[in-house]
């Protein structure tokens, strides 16, 4: 079982803190090829804000469109987003040629004590 870090906004981390996200969505790049079910994550802020999660599933998707299509909004993020906002924001980290190229990925978690 590996460690893996994570960086996030205040925002986004808050939601994984509040428990109104339960699915972090990433580019399927190197770094998150290495995360397997069982593993933990650490998410952090650059304020040194962080919480441990354990990996309960990994869903592989090609895009952020069809991904948050096959969730509810509460697992991805805060429940008063629409989808559609929130692919608007995933597409301004990523690109859309960026997620052609590796593929997405919602890795599923739950909050450890």
């Amino acid at each position: 079982m590996a460690i893996h870090h994570m960086n996030l906004q205040p925002k986004y981390f808050n939601f994984i803190k509040n428990d109104t996200k339960r699915i972090e969505l990433r580019l399927f790049d190197k770094k998150r090829q290495k995360i397997c079910v069982g593993d933990t994550i650490e998410f952090s802020t650059d304020t040194g804000d962080s919480q441990l999660v354990k990996v309960m599933r990994i869903h592989r998707y090609p895009n952020f469109s069809e991904l948050i299509d096959n969730f509810d909004i509460k697992l991805l993020a805060d429940e008063k987003y629409t989808k559609k906002i929130l692919l608007e924001e995933l597409e301004r980290f990523y690109t859309k040629a960026d997620q052609e190229k590796y593929g997405v990925v919602g890795v599923e978690f739950k909050l450890t004590t």
